[in-house]
Formats: C-alpha cells, structure tokens, sequence
C-alpha cells in the first residue's frame, strides 16, 4: 500500500480505480496481528463485528470508542462485543457520553482508516463518503494519544 490511498462510497465514484471503503475496512481488520482501535458513532455494518471477533479469536487486543446513543444505549453489534468483554479479556468497550462523530479504524498502531462514513450500510455502500487508508505510525501514534484522552471525560 502507498503511504495513503483515497477510498470512497458511492456507485458513481467506485469502479475508478478506487478501493471502496467497506472492502479496506474489512481487508486490514483481516490482517490484523496486534491491535484494532476503532472510534466510532454507529455501528450496524455486521461484516465488520464478524471481522473483529475473528480478530479477537487470534488474540488481537481491541479497543471500541463508542458514542452512546440518546435513548438506545448502543446498537445491536456494539451489545454484542460488550457482552464478549467476559470471554475476551483484551476487549474494551469505552462508552463516550458527549458525542463521539468520528470514524477510525487503526490497525497495529499503523494502518488506518479515516473516514466520514459511519459503519453502517449507508455509509459503508450507499452513501457518497470520502475517506483514507493510511500507512503512518507517527500519525497513528497522535490518534491514539487522542481517543486515550476520551477515557478522561
């Protein structure tokens, strides 16, 4: 991969030699050896919870930064990781109570996906979303310092 490659949503800007954000998302949680990282506001996207407990199962350390909904305190997927928290002890959940907007996946404190799409089928498929896939630990190292800093609010 190049250092950062764009990758979008959307029928009309996919198929012009661009990656989708979807397939880039679940490619580097496939490859993921160490770590996942990922803030996020919504996730319904299924194919994404499937990837992250088959990284939990090959002993992956993953930690959520969520947003809690108004009056639904998560969705479905992210009931489901916390209630794996007992069977994988290298899983945190963290439940930020202001709201959480952003949308990034860090893999092995190096690889990230930065994006406007939320992690849903609408901003996985059908939206018109933007976003990056990036290679720099420097850049992801300042990230993480970031979402670590959420665990203070």
């Amino acid at each position: 991969m190049n250092k950062m490659e764009i990758i979008t949503t959307g029928e009309k800007w996919v198929g012009y030699g661009i990656n989708t954000i979807h397939s880039s998302i679940i490619q580097i949680l496939g490859n993921a050896q160490s770590s996942i990282i990922l803030a996020i506001f919504v996730l319904t996207d299924r194919n994404v919870v499937d990837k992250i407990i088959e990284a939990l199962e090959r002993g992956v350390k993953v930690e959520i930064y969520t947003y809690i909904i108004e009056n639904l305190r998560h969705t479905e997927n992210v009931d489901l990781l916390i209630n794996l928290k007992k069977k994988y002890p290298y899983l945190s959940v963290f439940e930020i109570d202001e709201v959480l907007h952003t949308k990034i996946l860090i893999i092995d404190e190096r690889y990230m996906v930065v994006t406007s799409a939320n992690f849903s089928y609408g901003g996985l498929i059908k939206n018109y979303e933007l976003g990056f896939k990036i290679d720099d630990i420097e850049i992801a190292q300042k990230i993480i310092s970031l979402l670590r800093r959420l665990r203070e609010l």
